[in-house]
């Protein structure tokens, strides 16, 4: 069932990295907001595939590109963000069944166990940094001695 949300909402395959993916977007005066991105099934992957191989029977004389706006200094500057972020290797521990249920499902539980994490931590407000409590020695400048008598 389709929403109606108030905007112009598009769908838009593309490559990233060498995998074809889907991004839901919406336009914003001179921004797009960017809704979802995730990998294409097999249909859809069939269905790009067939689109880019008609286009590139195609010369550059006949492509319409009268619906595609002029790209800017702006647009370009934001376009070289590198995606996705570097990962960063750790050990975790996580309760058994947990590994159990995240590993049942096949190969690249890691990469599950990274999704979840992200969806959850894009699902929050961005935190605003909380301002660390200066200890007393921190403030008058002299340590205490925990060997001193009291």
């Amino acid at each position: 069932m389709r929403h109606l949300y108030g905007e112009e909402r598009l769908i838009t395959l593309g490559l990233l990295a060498g995998r074809v993916v889907v991004i839901a977007h919406a336009p914003r005066d001179d921004d797009t907001r960017i809704i979802s991105m995730r990998k294409a099934n097999r249909r859809e992957q069939k269905s790009m595939k067939s689109d880019l191989d008609r286009l590139d029977r195609m010369k550059d004389a006949e492509i319409d590109y009268s619906d595609i706006p002029a790209l800017g200094k702006e647009f370009l500057k934001k376009a070289t963000v590198p995606w996705p972020p570097a990962k960063q290797q750790l050990t975790i521990r996580l309760d058994k069944d947990v590994l159990a249920w995240l590993r049942a499902a096949g190969r690249g539980y890691q990469t599950r166990i990274n999704h979840i994490l992200r969806a959850a931590m894009e699902s929050q407000p961005t935190p605003r940094p909380v301002p660390r409590r200066k200890r007393d020695h921190e403030i008058n400048g002299n340590r205490p001695n925990p060997r001193a008598k009291q």
